[in-house]
């Protein structure tokens, strides 16, 4: 796998303490204009050892309306959490969740930020074309549910096969909450060190047993994979003698 991390510029500000993180690039994301680009960030708040919570962060949850299950086959679970939980707008890493041009859930043959994803997504119109499109990650590509199924998956890079993001919508609110505290941790000693990769190993470590723990049945995980990429150019960092 060759997941790249591509940041925008910034996050909305909110009525909470937040920590945002931005590192500037030249991508455009989707239908967005360039002078409103919103990207990865972490928006976090302080807390102290306890199970991390949605109103511990200042993130900005975005429901979905009812009408956007409306002749679709997506399951109730997904629907109850959408349409009453919601999911952030925006998060780390450069990640979205919402519409697509004012749209909810658009089928993957009708996703309208298709042509950002370019050649691996007529491979995925292959065998996933009803497939709902709930959010964007990294390298625009597409964060899908497929019909009647809890689960969240993001296409490999080729486009011609799933892997399992999260298990449930509960699951992937709780992980997005789980690497924001990691990022977090990480730039309270260094605040360049997400962005530039140089995240403390042992943080991406903790990060990974809290995920295994949550998803027990998801080996070889994607959301382990991002955490120890932010952690490429740590042993380069450190002085002679110390250790992450």
């Amino acid at each position: 796998m060759c997941y790249q991390a591509p940041f925008g510029r910034q996050i909305p500000n909110t009525a909470l303490k937040v920590l945002t993180l931005v590192a500037r690039t030249g991508l455009r994301c989707g239908r967005r204009p360039r002078s409103k680009l919103l990207a990865c960030g972490a928006v976090v708040m302080h807390f102290g050892g306890r199970i991390v919570q949605q109103n511990d962060f200042g993130l900005e949850i975005e429901t979905f309306p009812i009408s956007a299950f409306e002749n679709k086959h997506i399951n109730n679970q997904v629907k109850s959490f959408l349409s009453s939980t919601g999911l952030p707008s925006w998060c780390a890493p450069h990640m979205m969740f919402g519409s697509f041009g004012g749209v909810y859930l658009p089928k993957l043959s009708q996703w309208s930020w298709s042509e950002d994803w370019e050649k691996p997504y007529e491979c995925a119109l292959v065998n996933y074309s009803e497939s709902y499109v709930v959010g964007s990650a990294q390298d625009h590509q597409p964060i899908i549910l497929l019909p009647d199924d809890p689960a969240i998956y993001i296409f490999a890079p080729c486009g011609q096969y799933l892997h399992r993001l999260n298990t449930s919508l509960d699951n992937l609110f709780q992980t997005i909450l789980y690497y924001a505290e990691m990022v977090e941790l990480a730039v309270a000693s260094d605040s360049s060190a997400f962005t530039e990769s140089r995240m403390p190993t042992r943080l991406a470590k903790e990060f990974e047993l809290k995920f295994c723990k949550r998803e027990p049945t998801i080996p070889d995980s994607i959301w382990v994979y991002w955490a120890n990429e932010r952690c490429t150019n740590t042993q380069l960092a450190l002085p002679v003698g110390q250790h992450s």
